[in-house]
């Protein structure tokens, strides 16, 4: 009976719902009351991999914080992997750009390099986060007239070197880039 309670709050992966019944109950006593809602069908990593997905994707997550997750809560790969096959992460970080980033703003170049990083911090690749931020600065540069100013920037071989002639691109088409080249040890020189 403790089991079907906590399942009719909300859905409960395997792993959360053993961890919440051994605590008043016996090992033996929480395995058999799981098998129980399994073969019930009150419990389903399925649906439970469902409602989490769903959840994640719609707050903006990517595709590793969605794995973290689900790991966490003891769901394997097999009941996600197809969801996130299907699914447009790139569009989901779009999306997540345009609820984060105020288009009437100028943004400054750390500013540009804060969001990317957010855009990792929420589990999307380096790719994906490259491929929303172009998608979404194509979107924004239909709104900003492109400056006739020749831009110099020096990447000092670091973590910028892809991302900052890709940002000043879009407001100049007189751009110089030095130290673009990273080899792991040239950093800052």
């Amino acid at each position: 009976n403790a089991a079907l309670r906590i399942l009719t709050r909300r859905e409960h992966s395997i792993l959360e719902l053993y961890k919440k019944l051994i605590l008043k109950f016996t090992d033996k006593a929480s395995k058999e009351a799981i098998k129980k809602c399994i073969e019930n069908n009150w419990q389903s990593q399925e649906r439970y991999m469902q409602m989490l997905f769903e959840h994640l994707v719609n707050q903006c997550y990517g595709p590793r914080k969605i794995a973290l997750e689900a790991s966490k809560k003891g769901v394997k790969a097999q009941y996600y992997q197809e969801m996130m096959d299907s699914t447009d992460f790139v569009e989901v970080a779009v999306k997540f750009l345009a609820k984060k980033i105020d288009p009437s703003v100028d943004l400054s170049f750390e500013d540009k390099q804060k969001i990317l990083a957010s855009l990792a911090r929420r589990g999307f690749s380096n790719s994906m986060c490259m491929e929303a931020l172009n998608t979404y600065l194509d979107f924004v540069s239909k709104h900003i007239v492109k400056s006739k100013l020749k831009i110099a920037i020096d990447c000092a071989n670091g973590a910028t070197y892809k991302t900052a002639p890709l940002l000043f691109s879009k407001v100049t088409d007189n751009l110089v880039v030095i130290c673009n080249n990273p080899d792991g040890y040239n950093i800052n020189n």
